[in-house]
């Protein structure tokens, strides 16, 4: 919430909604360490590869149909439900642990392409 109240824009990118609930699931995660929410984790690596292969395909999509894609999941796409939350809850992750020095106000400010570089999950031709 404190995220969408330091944007002036409330239109969001797949990649953005992605990025928004992986800082929301890492920063539940530090508060309570026991939980683990199903919708955090990829279930598979072939699940993750198909996410993976949809969010590069689609992660500049502002569309509300695409993005609740990857809210609900679509079977003929291989989107799996609720892929942004495990997309972003990986990226955020992966971001945090190369930079432990961060505070949570720091990282909780950063933009979307931070997390997006070197992530593996941009598109090489963004």
């Amino acid at each position: 919430m404190v995220y969408e109240e330091m944007q002036k824009n409330l239109l969001f990118t797949v990649a953005e909604r992605t990025v928004m609930e992986g800082k929301a699931d890492v920063f539940a995660k530090m508060i309570y360490p026991e939980a683990s929410p199903k919708w955090a984790n990829f279930s598979s690596e072939s699940e993750k590869a198909h996410a993976v292969e949809n969010f590069k395909a689609f992660n500049q999509s502002a569309d509300p149909e695409i993005i609740m894609e990857f809210h609900n999941g679509n079977p003929a796409k291989q989107i799996p439900q609720w892929a942004h939350y495990k997309i972003g809850n990986d990226m955020v992750q992966t971001y945090l642990s190369e930079h432990p020095e961060m505070s949570i106000p720091e990282w909780t400010a950063l933009e979307t392409e931070a997390f997006l570089k070197n992530s593996g999950y941009q598109d090489a031709e963004q």
